[in-house]
């Protein structure tokens, strides 16, 4: 029996990529894989937060979030890090367990890493969480917020305009 897991990006000689072998008898409870099989399972990308770099935390819009089944009674109270499960990863006031072994968090994870968390991109400044430079003027997000510039709006930027040693 297989719970809460993502079987993705796998291949097989016989049935090409994505494709996991349904073993006789096997139960998929809650699960990112292709082909869907079992109940609540998801067959879209579970978009890891960096999978060549072999970093396969979820992040921000990822469909795994909040998509698994209650494993409290089985005594998972944290994920593969020791972070807090359940966590209300979609932001809709209920906690919930996500697919795979990290539990996505918006207040501290930062999904296109600008030094902003999720959360506070969704909520505080506006951006997007997965665009590290909202704006587009080649200052990130992040850089934009401790430099005192608005994020969102491409004519506000940080400029030096005149160097001086005068006291």
């Amino acid at each position: 029996t297989l719970r809460n897991t993502i079987l993705y990006f796998n291949t097989s000689g016989l049935f090409g990529p994505n494709y996991h072998d349904d073993a006789p008898g096997g139960v998929y409870r809650c699960c990112c894989t292709i082909p869907a099989v079992g109940t609540g399972c998801v067959t879209n990308d579970p978009r890891f937060i960096n999978r060549p770099a072999e970093n396969y935390r979820i992040g921000y819009g990822s469909p795994c979030i909040d998509r698994g089944t209650n494993l409290l009674a089985g005594g998972v109270t944290n994920d593969i890090l020791g972070a807090p499960r359940p966590v209300d990863g979609n932001m809709d006031g209920t906690n919930a367990f996500d697919i795979g072994a990290y539990e996505y968090d918006p207040a501290t994870y930062d999904t296109d890493s600008d030094w902003l968390t999720d959360s506070n991109e969704l909520f505080v400044y506006q951006t997007s969480p997965t665009n590290r430079d909202t704006d587009a003027d080649q200052m990130t997000d992040g850089e934009e917020v401790v430099a005192e510039t608005s994020p969102t709006n491409p004519a506000s930027y940080f400029v030096v305009r005149q160097l001086s040693n005068a006291p």
